[in-house]
């Protein structure tokens, strides 16, 4: 069993684009996303949502659960 890990995006829908192209042929079973998915303790809880969405949405593409 394979796991992608990373961390850090920060609410940055450019960064998980640009993970998504760097790791969609390789083999790994789950996706593990380690903490600060959003920036919203400066960015707010509204705009943490929406960011949270957006990288759901990305990060879905690779069709794996995380």
């Amino acid at each position: 069993m394979r796991f992608l890990v990373f961390s850090d995006i920060h609410g940055r829908a450019q960064a998980a684009r640009k993970l998504v192209s760097e790791v969609r042929n390789e083999p790994f079973d789950f996706i593990v996303f380690a903490g600060d998915f959003t920036n919203a303790w400066f960015d707010g809880a509204e705009e943490g949502r929406r960011q949270i969405e957006e990288i759901v949405d990305i990060l879905s593409s690779l069709d794996r659960p995380f």
